[in-house]
This record gives C-alpha cells, structure tokens and sequence, in this order.
C-alpha cells in the first residue's frame, strides 16, 4: 500500500526510496509572475532573446568589467554591463566609482526583481 497525503497516493521517485506528493498537489506558479529562468532561476524580469554569442561578448570586455560579471549576484548581459561601464566611467572618471555604480545598479535590480522596489 502507498502512502497517502491528503487523500492522494504519493508516488515513489524512481532513483529514492523516498515518495514524493503527486504533481497536481504541487503550488502552482505565483499567477504567472515568476518565470523559471533555467539558469538564471526563477525571476519576475523580463528574459530577452540573445542576437549576439555571448561568450564572445564576454571575452571582449575589459578585464575589470569581467571580474565585476564573474562575481555578480545574478547573471548579466555582456552588452547591457559594457554600456553601464562605460557611462559610469565616462560619469565618474575612475574605475572603482565605476565598479561601485555597477554595485548600486545590481541593488536596484535584485530589489526590483524580488519585489522591493
């Protein structure tokens, strides 16, 4: 006999030992809010198709922009970061203001995506 949660049968994971809830029990998505973002995880941002490789975008930034990117909270375009870079160091002349404003602009976005702001 199976275990039963809530009435249903739960079904067991085929590689566990272990039952699992049956699928049609699992909360749905926030009313279609948050998006699954594969990688990205989930999100309430808008996902945008690529035109360009990205890891060729990547390359060609200047090293200190590729740090700021390999140690962002969350994943970031090469092209949109390039153009942050480059009016913050155009703004503010130095590249650890930069890097700060960069800061700043990733604050407002992870507030942004879980609702904050």
């Amino acid at each position: 006999m199976l275990p039963t949660r809530g009435g249903h049968a739960m079904r067991q994971h085929p590689r566990s030992s272990r039952f699992a809830p049956p699928l049609s029990d699992l909360a749905p998505m926030s009313a279609g809010k948050v998006r699954p973002g594969g990688n990205r995880g989930a999100t309430r941002l808008k996902i945008r198709a690529r035109a360009e490789d990205p890891m060729r975008a990547y390359d060609a930034l200047p090293p200190e922009l590729r740090d700021w990117i390999a140690h962002a909270a969350r994943p970031w375009s090469p092209r949109s970061c390039l153009r942050l870079w480059r009016r913050a160091l155009a703004e503010e002349g130095c590249t650890e203001r930069a890097r700060a404003r960069l800061d700043r602009a990733e604050a407002a976005m992870l507030a942004r995506d879980s609702g904050l702001a």
